[in-house]
């Protein structure tokens, strides 16, 4: 699992980002400003990535990371984890739209590759 979700090289939800090195980039959709973010890989270990984006107004120091846990002989946690401060609240409802439209994509591919999950709120 650990090679399929956690390679900031191979985001595994299907984002069309554009890669260059250590950063990879995408273009949001309107409702977000059509504007075009960059991530820059901070850390990257087999189980875990750690990552910065900029680019979205309004929002500053952005930071994610997605880390795998094995819980069992047979299963895992996979975390994913944003920070980030904003400015105001119509750049927050952004961000929570962005973010809701990300984590069902990574649902779905999950539940396709791995079958059924039990999503949980960390």
């Amino acid at each position: 699992m650990a090679a399929y979700a956690c390679q900031f090289s191979k985001p595994f939800w299907g984002a069309p980002f554009t890669f260059q090195g250590n950063t990879r980039t995408v273009a949001l959709p309107p409702f977000a400003g059509s504007v075009t973010i960059t991530e820059t890989l901070q850390a990257q270990t087999p189980s875990s990535n750690e990552y910065t984006m900029t680019g979205l107004p309004q929002i500053d120091s952005y930071f994610g990371s997605f880390a795998l846990t094995p819980t069992g002989p047979d299963t895992a946690r996979l975390t994913w984890q944003i920070r980030f401060a904003f400015q105001d609240s119509a750049a927050l409802l952004i961000v929570a739209q962005l973010f809701a439209g990300a984590s069902s994509a990574m649902t779905s591919a999950l539940q396709q590759e791995f079958g059924l999950l039990q999503p949980t709120a960390a």
